[in-house]
């Protein structure tokens, strides 16, 4: 229930459905690392007397020093690699982003007291640490380690570092410095898989995150090793459980804890005492000031839905807000004197598109990629802010690869500068959150979802000329929605909304006048709507009826037209004479719209009806979008035929005469292992296909959402953001 750093921490969601400068612009600065004068200058000094961690009780304790566990290559200098020298940053943009790991995967971790930037790079199965000077332009490496262990940092540049895994043998973790070498702190008193947490001065804090005996899932402790004194139980809130999230250099520790009822409350602890904190931060804390005046509180879900971050000071507690193209907010660190907060941003439970890195200062909530000038790396999050407003941060380069990053300010954000990181010739409207499309003549329009849990979300049905001009507003209403569709006169959408006191939730159609006023619910409708002139066609709701409704535009109860049809999130389609819908046997299913017999149009096997079916009718032919391929076929006989094979969820099509246009969600899962390649398998896509082949039009990390045609342009959705092409 707590929250840290997105690059240290797996941040889970339950969702209820897969869910301009005129400036000139300066090029990214490429800089690795800078080897010392000779290896020593670098590696660890290992102290005498200290031992290993091994088996069960975790090996050598106290604070006299030691060496790494077995198997680790501390104590071995970080490969340095080359140099790049730092040119001037002068590009208007209110930061310089510059590349730490340009040849390969890192992360930075800190920006210490002294505005070095603490950072690492992948180095086959180990990760070797560095120390990159933002004045000189150079680095100087420290130690490397096995890929599997877990650091943090400290102002001093001094790394705690464990191996938090389950499975190993003991309980132990270790600090490394320059100028005292690698320490190993001995076990806590409760043994199990150590996870740190933050290390700052004499304080290094870890979580006893499982194992031991006798039991592998014991609730989460937190502890705080004192320099000189040894490791102190942080205790309770009278529950079992403790999630510790920061410390400054006071030795004082914010975080979260169980009460008696099993309920998280925020916590401050301070010379052995923890303080219950629910009343003023709510249930949970993030990070704390060095003086302990300011501290990063959240995150909290809004009724909307929307997840928010605090800065507590002074005994007021401010929101952070949202940014207009994100919903959820994870704050990872403060600044000194609590003036900014930084982290990561998002859309809530959209596991496809990447994070924005943020910074709040002044009121306002930026993302940092639209407060840079190039573009190279996009900035997942920021996760430390030091002396002259440095940033250490988390890039992905263009091929889903993270690297390590620093923000060198140039001025304030309120002073302007840098540019939006979509490309500003595709951009039709940003600052949405934009969840369905469509088109008629003359307007686009589309969905701005908040939220996607049950009884906590919200959507605004908006609208905007092809021509330009303002996003208008139509009408808002409660719900997570699917699918839209316009007619002559009306949108028609389709939303999941709760039931009575919220205990359960139904699909259903809803509608409003183009020109705007209240929406109207015509019934349970669920998956894709086709129109035709005078009904609204949906699947019945995911209540065993398994049936093809028929709303009629003139008003009244929906007529039922077949008993034999997919009910997760079909698609559907109409033509002049015939419905087609996909089917509960891996086929498509043709009917007459007057009613009779459902036939089989086509058919196929594997998970292409497995979720989110799109189809798309055009002349007399079909096209259908599934989990797995887009095939088209003739409407007038059976078969399949088969034109693309691609893979990605919440797939989407739309056909005109000569193409079949469909997109493709990013493959973000990294599996953790060196050898399993980068984090990207996969890039996002809107493309075309035609006899000649498949073009990707537009491909990059971010996720690709629905997409629409007309006679001159393409109209899709990325990273939550309306884009248009020609055609």
């Amino acid at each position: 229930m707590h929250l840290r750093s997105l690059s240290g921490s797996l941040v889970t969601c339950a969702c209820l459905f897969a869910c301009g400068s005129s400036n000139s612009v300066a090029p990214l600065q490429d800089h690795s690392m800078t080897p010392p004068a000779s290896a020593s200058d670098a590696g660890m000094q290992a102290d005498a007397g200290g031992g290993a961690p091994s088996g069960a009780d975790g090996g050598a304790t106290g604070d006299a020093g030691g060496t790494a566990p077995p198997g680790s290559d501390a104590g071995t200098p970080a490969d340095a690699g080359t140099t790049t020298s730092l040119a001037p940053c002068k590009d208007g943009a209110p930061y310089c982003a510059v590349d730490l790991t340009p040849a390969g995967a890192g992360r930075a971790l800190r920006v210490d007291d002294d505005g070095n930037v603490l950072f690492f790079r992948n180095a086959g199965r180990n990760v070797a640490y560095a120390l990159y000077d933002p004045r000189t332009g150079t680095s100087t490496p420290l130690v490397s380690l096995p890929w599997t262990y877990t650091a943090v940092a400290s102002g001093q540049s001094t790394l705690l570092y464990g191996d938090p895994n389950l499975g190993n043998p003991g309980c132990w973790v270790h600090v490394y410095s320059r100028d005292k070498g690698d320490q190993d702190l001995g076990p806590p008193p409760i043994c199990a898989a150590l996870m740190p947490i933050a290390i700052e001065g004499r304080y290094a804090l870890v979580e006893a995150i499982g194992g031991g005996s006798p039991a592998t899932d014991r609730p989460p402790r937190g502890f705080l090793h004192v320099s000189g004194a040894g490791w102190i139980d942080l205790g309770t809130l009278g529950g079992d459980s403790t999630a510790p999230s920061g410390v400054n250099a006071a030795g004082m520790v914010v975080g979260a804890s169980t009460d008696a009822s099993g309920a998280w409350h925020a916590f401050l602890w301070q010379n052995g005492v923890m303080t219950d904190m629910h009343r003023d931060w709510g249930s949970g804390a993030i990070a704390i000031s060095p003086d302990g005046s300011s501290v990063l509180v959240g995150p909290q879900t809004a009724p909307d839905g929307s997840l928010h971050d605090f800065v507590w000071r002074a005994g007021t507690l401010r929101d952070l807000g949202l940014h207009p193209e994100f919903d959820s907010l994870h704050g990872v660190a403060i600044s000194a004197t609590g003036d900014s907060a930084i982290g990561a941003m998002g859309a809530t439970c959209d596991e496809w598109t990447p994070m924005r890195a943020f910074i709040h200062e002044g009121g306002v909530l930026y993302d940092l990629n639209s407060l840079v000038a190039s573009h190279l790396l996009h900035l997942e999050e920021a996760v430390s802010i030091g002396p002259g407003g440095t940033m250490a941060a988390i890039g992905l380069a263009p091929d889903g690869t993270q690297h390590a990053a620093v923000l060198l300010r140039q001025h304030a954000p309120a002073d302007g500068g840098g540019s939006h990181e979509l490309p500003a010739s595709q951009i039709f409207a940003t600052g949405q959150r934009a969840a369905a499309l469509a088109l008629d003549d003359t307007r686009a329009y589309w969905i701005d979802q908040t939220g996607s849990t049950l009884g906590a979300s919200t959507f605004e049905v908006r609208s905007m000329l092809k021509s330009g001009g303002p996003v208008q507003v139509v009408s808002s209403g409660s719900g997570v929605s699917a699918d839209l569709a316009v007619s002559a006169t009306h949108v028609y959408l389709t939303a999941l909304q709760c039931v009575g006191a919220c205990a359960t939730a139904r699909w259903n159609l809803l509608r409003v006048a183009k020109e705007g006023g209240a929406i109207e619910t015509l019934g349970g409708g669920d998956g894709q709507i086709a129109l035709d002139e005078v009904n609204a066609y949906v699947s019945s709701p995911q209540d065993g009826s398994e049936a093809v409704l028929a709303y009629p535009f003139a008003g009244g109860p929906p007529v039922v037209l077949a008993h034999h049809h997919w009910t997760n999130e079909p698609g559907i389609q109409v033509d002049a004479d015939h419905l087609y819908f996909d089917t509960s046997d891996q086929s498509i299913g043709s009917m007459p719209k007057a009613g009779g017999a459902v036939s089989t149009l086509a058919s196929t096997s594997g998970d292409m009806f497995f979720f989110n079916g799109r189809m798309k009718v055009h002349g007399d032919m079909l096209c259908f979008r599934g989990q797995a391929a887009v095939f088209c076929h003739p409407t007038s006989s059976a078969g399949v035929g088969l034109v693309l094979e691609t893979s990605g969820s919440r797939p989407d099509i739309d056909v005109d005469a000569a193409h079949v246009y469909w997109n493709r969600s990013p493959n973000p899962f990294y599996y953790g292992s060196p050898d399993d390649g980068v984090p990207f398998g996969m890039l996002g896509c809107v493309g075309r296909s035609a006899n000649d082949g498949d073009t990707c039009l537009s491909e990059s990390i971010d996720d690709y959402g629905a997409v629409r045609v007309d006679d001159s342009s393409l109209f899709f959705l990325r990273a939550h953001q309306i884009l248009r092409l020609p055609k």
